[in-house]
């Protein structure tokens, strides 16, 4: 299974299980292989409808339809073809020639519906890459860069490859690692903008605990009341246990005081802890 549903049924980070895998010498998961296309399976796209088809080669109906309209082969229909309000849409989005590759009609036939309902020929546009938009990459995530132009994200990624540009890798900083551990990976991934792979490895490397949102931290204010009561009195007012209390002011060399002790009286005279009187001295 892949790590990232390893670490989940262990209890385990996904970078403690990939390491492990990686010291075993196991190689990761790769998912399912995937059926190679033959031959004879090509020859029979086109020749009866998609599904039928998938049901005989043993594949689904969209792996089918995938690799019939990358080859440019028409649909297997009646001569008839019978229009939709479906088909209708296609040819207000997409141009002639790939509505019918996708529907199995004639460009002729695709022409005359379009002219009969009015619509323009939809003209497949190619976005050229300008060099503003080529400066702009690996200077942040490929997904902040297509946000800000307004392409895909594989696109963007494409195109930074193909210019030989590396992809950006985030310099951490101590206010972004202040994040970790405080909020789940998840949030802290929304607010710094990268992924939860790189937010897991950092919080790993740097040996913090995933974020429980059980555990509160500890405020000044807080720290102010530790030792002026009890910890149980302490741990109620605060809504914390008394374990919790007890191992913060310990932490801080606070000193305990005793809800036995009253201190010093009027005479001068103190307390024992079992509260009988002694003199001073």
């Amino acid at each position: 299974m892949k790590d990232r549903d390893a670490a989940k049924q262990l209890g385990r980070t996904r970078a403690s299980v990939r390491e492990r895998r990686k010291k075993l010498g196991i190689a990761a998961y790769l998912g399912p292989r995937r059926k190679l296309w033959s031959r004879s399976e090509d020859e029979m796209l086109g020749t009866m409808p998609d599904r039928k088809l998938a049901k005989r080669l043993g594949r689904t109906e969209d792996a089918v339809t995938s690799r019939r309209v990358a080859h440019g082969i028409p649909v297997f229909k009646s001569k008839i073809h019978r229009w939709t309000s479906g088909d209708d849409k296609l040819l207000r989005s997409r141009p002639d020639g790939q509505v019918t590759l996708l529907l199995g009609v004639s460009v002729s036939a695709v022409k005359h519906r379009r002219v009969s309902l009015g619509i323009v020929q939809r003209r497949l546009k190619i976005r050229r890459w300008t060099r503003e938009e080529d400066a702009l990459l690996g200077t942040a995530s490929d997904g902040k860069i297509a946000q800000h132009l307004g392409r895909d994200k594989s696109a963007v990624a494409d195109r930074r490859r193909r210019l030989g540009i590396k992809a950006h890798r985030r310099s951490w900083t101590p206010a972004a690692d202040a994040l970790l551990g405080r909020m789940s990976d998840k949030d802290v991934s929304r607010r710094l903008g990268c992924t939860m792979s790189a937010i897991e490895n950092r919080r790993t490397r740097l040996g913090i605990p995933t974020f429980d949102p059980g555990w509160k931290f500890w405020t000044s204010g807080e720290d102010k009341l530790l030792g002026t009561a009890s910890d149980a009195d302490i741990a109620r007012r605060l809504g914390r246990s008394k374990s919790s209390v007890q191992t913060r002011r310990s932490k801080l060399g606070i000193e305990w005081v005793n809800p036995n002790r009253r201190g010093l009286d009027a005479a001068g005279d103190s307390v024992t802890w079992q509260g009988k009187r002694r003199g001073p001295g």
